[in-house]
């Protein structure tokens, strides 16, 4: 009982002091201050454009778009392209060099306990245990542009765009431009654990889009435009869910169905539903084709297949614990980190304990301190139906992940078009009853969000934020993917082919990143990570590999340790999951 005091106690604390966007609340104080006391220009100069973009249609989608990568390039100087360090990024990034290479899977290394690693298959082919939704953006800028990063770019814009599609559909044009422009400054760039959809290959951003298509497409229906414009768009955004966040993306469809058919004659909506119908057959049909290539079933996700061989994921509430991989002592850190996160969803205690911290986590993803004034009208605008769809769908998604493990933002982000609707009619809920007010404040919010966006941008590398017992955030160790990259491109200098031998020094289960990541065609790469699983073992890899230099590294020391392979000082490897 206590602790599950402390934790509802801790959830709005939790909110204030995570997620390392504390500048959004004293920049949020002095704007009330500033609008209260009249201290700024209450018709600024932008304010005659904004209007203008509400009116103007193609101005409408363009400019949040052009704000985006306007915003981004800026930031370049302090926040380059990302390089990845997450394990669901290298997964990501394996499957999106297999698909621009021609290929679904890889088959598998004749040595391939080597180069086992966290959500990477290795049999029956070498491949991501995702399915390929974020990967065909990442697969797409690097044909279009020749940079991973490039696709991240891609699907913000396209999630963007639609956010705008989507909120016409619910409100009037000018609101809807609002939306987008909070979508591009809230959800992307000042979204918790430092705005990670545009800042990493997570792929945050293409579940979102996926469930804007969704609800744009509702939207229509609920004014009686049903298209097979709308059909389509509906079925491309069944498609993305069911490639990226399938779970979610399933509630979402369903309950989107549901209430379509409750106010509307299934007859109104049949020539939606038969385009619809076709796209999700098409994109079913590849999806299956996916699976076949990666496990050898039509019917087998690849997340499954690796829960049976690792264990893991633990995500959803009705998977059980199964085998503890022993074989490598990073595969078993990770296991115990999946177990630790289950125990927030294995009974109904943990779930309740847990479900304020999951839900302040998408309150500032999605909302944060700027935009939490507007939410005081909540209730008066519940009055209007489309809040109270949109009210519903939001909660339906909190819900979900409250049921989840970790419940980042991405997970919930089928729904963010929801929360972002609930947002904005609160925002217009204010204007109707205060306009001086809110307007006011609502004109500033803007330039509010872009200067936290740049505080937090300019400021040093937080290497580990200060967080809560259990915080469920991974967010600003960007200096793990720079390490690695380092030991890259110090041997690529050296010329030649290499082996760098990954071990760690002690058990951790909060350094739960690895190393040992490698491109699709293993072979082929000019420098090679492997486990380090003994000279008695390791040997196999260097006879391989007659022909190759071979290296030791230990990402877990400070400094990072990298030297010369020494076949007898490092005879015991990381080869038990219990290290000396």
């Amino acid at each position: 009982m206590v602790d599950f005091l402390l934790s509802w106690v801790a959830a709005p604390v939790a909110a204030v002091a995570l997620n390392c966007n504390l500048w959004e609340w004293p920049l949020t104080l002095m704007l009330l201050l500033a609008v209260a006391f009249r201290w700024l220009p209450e018709r600024p100069i932008w304010v005659r454009f904004a209007r203008r973009c509400g009116r103007d249609r193609w101005l409408a989608y363009a400019t949040p778009m052009l704000t985006l990568l306007v915003l981004r390039l800026a930031l370049l100087p302090w926040r380059p392209a990302p390089l990845p360090y997450v394990p669901d990024e290298w997964s990501h990034r394996l499957l999106a060099e297999t698909l621009v290479a021609g290929r679904l899977a890889n088959p598998p290394h004749p040595l391939w306990p080597f180069f086992e690693t966290i959500h990477v298959l290795p049999l029956p082919h070498y491949a991501s245990m995702y399915l390929p939704g974020p990967a065909l953006f990442l697969a797409l800028g690097q044909v279009l542009f020749q940079s991973h990063y490039a696709g991240v770019i891609l699907s913000c814009i396209g999630f963007v765009l639609a956010a705008v599609w989507a909120f016409r559909g619910w409100l009037s044009p000018w609101w809807a431009w609002w939306g987008g422009l909070l979508a591009v400054l809230k959800a992307l760039l000042n979204g918790s654990d430092n705005g990670y959809w545009i800042h990493s290959y997570w792929g945050g951003s293409v579940g979102a889009l996926g469930g804007a298509l969704v609800v744009g497409a509702a939207g229509r229906w609920r004014s009686g435009r049903s298209s097979a414009v709308t059909g389509a768009a509906f079925g491309i955004g069944l498609v993305i869910l069911a490639a990226t966040r399938p779970l979610e993306g399933a509630v979402l469809c369903a309950a989107v169905i549901g209430w379509a058919l409750w106010i509307r004659p299934w007859r109104q909506l049949a020539r939606a539903a038969a385009v619809a119908s076709v796209i999700t057959v098409a994109g079913g049909a590849g999806l299956a084709i996916y699976c076949k290539a990666v496990t050898g079933s039509y019917l087998r996700l690849p997340y499954f297949e690796n829960q049976q061989r690792y264990g893991w994921p633990m995500t959803a509430v009705w998977m059980t614990p199964v085998k503890k991989p022993l074989e490598h002592g990073k595969l078993s850190d990770y296991w115990d980190w999946e177990l630790d996160q289950h125990q927030q969803i294995d009974s109904v205690a943990a779930l309740a304990e847990y479900a304020p911290l999951k839900t302040s986590r998408q309150w500032h993803h999605f909302a944060g301190p700027l935009l939490t004034p507007p939410l005081i009208y909540g209730l008066a605008a519940l009055r209007r139906r489309r809040t109270r769809v949109l009210v519903w769908l939001s909660v339906l998604g909190l819900a979900m992940v409250a049921t989840e493990q970790s419940a980042f933002a991405h997970y919930y982000a089928p729904f963010g078009i929801c929360l972002l609707g609930v947002v904005v009619l609160c925002c217009r809920e204010w204007v109707r009853r205060d306009r001086r007010f809110a307007t006011s404040y609502l004109t500033w919010v803007p330039v509010a969000l872009v200067l936290a966006m740049g505080v937090r941008a300019a400021s040093p590398p937080i290497r580990r934020p200060e967080q809560m017992p259990k915080a469920i955030s991974w967010c600003c160790r960007f200096y793990l993917g720079e390490s690695r990259q380092k030991v890259v491109d110090r041997l690529r200098q050296q010329g030649g082919a290499h082996v760098v031998f990954v071990r760690y020094s002690r058990r951790d289960l909060n350094f739960t990143f690895d190393w040992v990541y490698n491109p699709p065609d293993i072979d082929s790469a000019p420098v090679v990570f492997a486990r380090d699983r003994g000279e008695r073992l390791n040997r196999q890899l260097r006879d391989y590999y007659p022909k190759r230099q071979f290296w030791l590294a230990i990402p877990d020391k400070d400094p990072v340790v990298l030297e010369p392979y020494d076949p007898v000082k490092f005879v015991h490897g990381n080869h038990p999951p219990h290290f000396p």
